[in-house]
């Protein structure tokens, strides 16, 4: 097998990746590790004591390289090829983005499959020493490569981010949004055997299974879509695959919870909206022409319904409310435990959308979007824990403050506290006062765009230069 056949990308990480201290010390000292726990288990088994540690420092040892050290070194992948400047010549090789970004997730899950494949060997004679339920620890192994691969994926996405801090506070908003979850999930289905539920033909808990498979697979695929939206051109348009994924995203979490028979699951449909939506919010509208353009400046007539996957956030807006009302019509009708949903989804919306007026009308003062739309959300849940910090010791009698604060209003409507219709009331105004600034700054992006395609290839209106740079700044950039 000739070598040539896989991409360069994948060769160039695979070759780097193997020869770093960090696998070659990752890989050694788990098999050390592995050693001495063997030696556990043979001194436990002769003397007839409780295998226990040896059998937590066993997982301990599989779960640190799958669920750490690999995802710790993907957070740095894209970022250390634009600190070294070796991005630009990875897109002279005629790779795209997303090639880019997939090769280096390949790259970096085969080596944890490496990892995974050198304790194979352990887990048998662990068998073979007894105790030791060889079907549950290879379920339990595949579950944490399942994990490893989507984590992995999150790092990578993630790397293509900047600045640091903005990289560490979503990857921990998106594992604490996702975590709950994946822990109902998984406590489902270890009420047996993971394997014998579904090969005994348990329906919920292969629907469980296969949901949670599903949704792993569907939330790596939109990170590393996320992060080659990050390098790509503007003229590429990675909102499309991102905005269908979180479609069947919301499609994936609804047929798992009707499989199942557990409608607890429709309650994930509440963070998965935010986290779509929020980075929906956050794309730039693109300021170069496609390169499906037509050269008389006019353009291709395009279906009502794709309008809501052109990427920049003014589409962004009508994709919020496609998915938002979606999931909010899915609750109402399968989600019956749950009150209020359509004030709770209410300040879901609300709190997505407040923070682009701020931003849009501070125009050029903002460079980058992300890092503004972030700092806002943390001062609106900061401000949103005082008050109900103040709520709860009766500090504060009259909540109807609290519809400024969008986060405050969820936590009042579902809790279902004292004149919390007050709140949602003065939320709904908020929202519409939000809309209202989009609306009008939207029509002012689709005008720029319009003269901006009337203008000859070769020639740019001041006009144009002047009215983009009012609406979304020179340099304007996500993160």
């Amino acid at each position: 097998m000739h070598i040539d056949i896989f991409p360069p990308v994948l060769v160039k990480e695979i070759r780097q990746g193997l020869k770093t201290k960090a696998f070659a010390f990752t890989l050694i000292g788990q098999q050390a590790l592995m050693v001495i726990t063997i030696l556990f288990y043979l001194l436990g088994v002769r003397a007839g004591n409780d295998i226990e540690f040896a059998n937590g420092l066993f997982w301990f040892c599989l779960c640190v390289p799958l669920l750490a050290v690999m995802p710790a070194r993907g957070f740095q992948g894209i970022h250390e090829e634009r600190t070294s400047q070796t991005l630009e010549l990875l897109f002279l090789t005629r790779l795209s983005a997303r090639q880019i970004v997939v090769g280096k997730w390949v790259a970096l899950f085969a080596q944890a499959l490496l990892i995974v494949v050198a304790t194979l060997p352990y887990m048998v004679i662990r068998y073979f020493l007894g105790g030791i339920d060889i079907s549950s620890d290879l379920a339990i192994t595949g579950w944490l490569t399942l994990a490893c691969a989507a984590l992995t994926a999150l790092a990578i996405g993630l790397s293509s981010v900047e600045n640091k801090a903005i990289r560490v506070l979503i990857m921990i908003a998106a594992v604490l949004s996702i975590f709950p979850f994946l822990s109902f999930g998984m406590m489902t289905v270890m009420g047996g055997s993971i394997f014998g539920g579904v090969s005994s033909g348990g329906g919920p808990k292969a629907a469980t299974v296969l949901g949670i498979i599903g949704l792993c697979l569907l939330g790596g695929a939109y990170a590393l879509y996320f992060g080659a939206s990050l390098i790509a051109p503007q003229a590429e348009n990675h909102a499309l695959p991102k905005r269908l994924i979180g479609l069947l995203g919301i499609a994936a979490v609804t047929a798992m919870a009707v499989a199942s028979g557990q409608d607890e699951f429709m309650a994930f449909l509440f963070p998965l909206v935010i986290l779509v939506g929020a980075d929906a919010l956050t794309e730039e509208p693109p300021r170069v022409r496609s390169v499906y353009a037509r050269r008389d400046g006019g353009r291709w007539p395009l279906p009502p319904l794709l309008r809501p996957f052109l990427p920049g956030w003014p589409s962004g807006i009508v994709y919020l409310f496609v998915i938002s009302l979606t999931s909010w019509a899915l609750l109402q009708a399968l989600f019956q435990d749950i009150d209020n949903p359509w004030a709770l989804m209410l300040a879901v919306v609300t709190g997505l959308l407040y923070p682009l007026p701020l931003i849009l009308l501070l125009g050029s003062r903002i460079k980058r979007i992300g890092p503004a739309y972030i700092l806002l959300q943390v001062i609106q849940c900061i401000l949103s824990a005082l008050l109900m910090t103040a709520v709860g010791t009766n500090a504060l009698e009259d909540v109807t403050i609290a519809g400024l604060l969008p986060v405050a209003t969820f936590i009042l409507a579902a809790t279902e506290e004292n004149n919390w219709e007050h709140a949602v009331a003065v939320l709904a105004v908020l929202m519409c006062a939000c809309l209202v600034v989009l609306l009008v700054k939207a029509i002012s992006v689709w005008e720029t765009r319009r003269r901006s395609d009337l203008c000859p290839e070769n020639e740019v209106s001041p006009a144009v230069t002047s009215s983009d740079d009012e609406i979304i700044g020179s340099d304007f950039t996500r993160f």
